[in-house]
C-alpha cells in the first residue's frame, strides 16, 4: 500500500486509490517532492545545520521553499515579514509557515510588517512559502538546527511563547529570552484555541483560518487559566 506523505492523502476515486493528492508545494507518487513555484528565487532545498544559515526573499514574485534538519533536529527560526498588508490572510498571499508535522495543515500566514517571530518546529523539516505582489515585499529568516536540548514545538511573539501540547499550544509564562537561555520557568497558562465559530474541533495556534492581521499577544495576566478562546480573541487586530 502506497504511504503518503507530507500531509498527502489517498486519492477517493477507487481507479486511482494507489495514488497521493498531495498539499500544495509538494507532488510525487507519495508526495515526497518540493513543487517550485518560480525560477526567479533563491535555492528551495535547504539545509539546516548547528549554526545560523539566512535565507532572503525580496520582490513581485512566488517562491517555496524546504528547510530540513541535517541530523533529524527540530528546527529553530527567525522570522522578519514587510509584505502588502491584507485584513484576512490566507494561503496563497504574503508569507506561509508550515511548522508543523503535517505538512496537509495550513501554516502561519502574515500579510503585513511582522517582525521578530520565533518559530520552533514539530519536526525536522518546515516549508515555506513567499507570494510578493510589490517589489518591496520581503522577508528574511534565519534558521539552524535546535541543539538546546528543548524539542517541545513552540512560537513566540512581542516577548510572549505558547508550546505545543497535543492539538493545541499552551500559553507559558516562558519569554523567548528565557527560552533562549535554556531556563524553564514554574507554571504556564493553557490556551485551547478553536478554529473557528462554526467549528467546534480544537485548532492550533498557529493557524490562518482567522484574521491575523497586524497583531499583538496578549499580557499574560489578561488571559485566565484552563479557557478556550477563539484565535481572534487571542491576537488583537490593530486598526
Amino acid at each position: 500500500e502506497v504511504v503518503c506523505k507530507n500531509g498527502g492523502y489517498h486519492n477517493w476515486d477507487q481507479r486511482r486509490c494507489n495514488q497521493c493528492i498531495c498539499p500544495k508545494g509538494y507532488y510525487g507518487h507519495t508526495c515526497n517532492y518540493i513543487k517550485p513555484l518560480g525560477t526567479n528565487c533563491s535555492d528551495y532545498k535547504l539545509i539546516a545545520e548547528n549554526y545560523t544559515k539566512e535565507l532572503t526573499e525580496e520582490g513581485n514574485k512566488n517562491c517555496n521553499y524546504q528547510i530540513k534538519s541535517d541530523n533529524n533536529f527540530n528546527i529553530e527560526l527567525y522570522i522578519s515579514v514587510h509584505t502588502k498588508y491584507k485584513d484576512i490572510c490566507v494561503q496563497g498571499i504574503g508569507v506561509e509557515i508550515r511548522h508543523l508535522k503535517d505538512k496537509g495543515t495550513t501554516g502561519l500566514c502574515m500579510c503585513g510588517s511582522y517582525e521578530n517571530i520565533f518559530i520552533l518546529s514539530e519536526s525536522e523539516e518546515v516549508y515555506i512559502e513567499f507570494n510578493g505582489v510589490q517589489n518591496s515585499d520581503n522577508f528574511s529568516v534565519l534558521y539552524n538546527n535546535a541543539i538546546r536540548g528543548n524539542q517541545v514545538p513552540m512560537l513566540c511573539y512581542e516577548d510572549s511563547c505558547y508550546e505545543k501540547k497535543e492539538n493545541y499550544f499552551e500559553k507559558t509564562n516562558k519569554s523567548f529570552e528565557w527560552y533562549s537561555l535554556g531556563l524553564v520557568l514554574d507554571y504556564s497558562l493553557t490556551v485551547k484555541v478553536n478554529s473557528n465559530e462554526h467549528n467546534d474541533e480544537e485548532h492550533i495556534l498557529s493557524s490562518s483560518e482567522e484574521d491575523i492581521g497586524n497583531f499583538s499577544v496578549l499580557d499574560s495576566e489578561e488571559i485566565p487559566s484552563k479557557e478556550t478562546y477563539n484565535y481572534s480573541e487571542i491576537i488583537h487586530i490593530e486598526d
